[in-house]
């Protein structure tokens, strides 16, 4: 890959992404081409974003014929398109900044046939953001385990560290995290409660 340069880089990216509910982490990505080439965190960065924003606007194209040759539903199609609106754009920066899977979002503004133009800058800038986080993050922790430990200790730490941080993100779920940080408060407050109210009975 690095014998190809920029060009290399953005084709295995392009090709990788290609692979639909199957492409690795743009996060772990970057930092790894990062780390093995040599080349600049941020080239590094644009080059993962651009790559991947293509795959995905092949995908969106498919989407968007099967969409289109869907006749008995393309009415419906248009109106969930003009529902939409502002939101697709927020929908694909946030399925490209995250560790989620991102066809769920692409697919489905491909088959209302959202603003092209919308989906790619906002997609783009999106992956440009975890793929940025990515090469900077990843390849310094890489660089100072090396350090440290040596070149095959860093190799073997970054890979560690970057699979762990994913896991954590793509299990951890909000919703569940809210509820529980809520049930944690509600039995600290009756817990209070209950220690204010001894203490004013055994005043009384």
């Amino acid at each position: 890959m690095a014998s190809y340069g920029y060009l290399g880089v953005l084709l295995l990216v392009l090709a990788i992404n290609l692979l639909p509910f199957a492409s690795p982490s743009n996060l772990f990505l970057a930092g790894a081409i990062a780390y093995f080439t040599g080349i600049g965190p941020a080239t590094v960065a644009f080059l993962v974003s651009t790559g991947a924003t293509s795959a995905k606007l092949v995908h969106y194209y498919f989407a968007a014929i099967i969409g289109k040759r869907v006749n008995s539903s393309r009415g419906k199609l248009a109106k969930y398109g003009e529902t939409i609106g502002r939101w697709g754009a927020l929908g694909a920066f946030i399925a490209a900044a995250t560790p989620l899977p991102d066809d769920p979002v692409v697919i489905p503004l491909g088959l209302v046939r959202y603003n092209t133009l919308r989906f790619v800058i906002s997609y783009f800038l999106g992956k440009l953001m975890i793929t940025l986080l990515g090469a900077y993050i990843v390849k310094a922790t890489a660089i100072t385990l090396e350090t440290i430990f040596g070149n095959s200790a860093s190799i073997a730490g970054s890979i560690i560290v970057s699979i762990l941080a994913i896991t954590i993100l793509l299990k951890i779920d909000p919703v569940k995290m809210r509820e529980y940080v809520s049930k944690l408060r509600s039995k600290q407050n009756k817990q209070q409660a209950k220690r204010l109210e001894n203490i004013s009975e055994t005043l009384t």
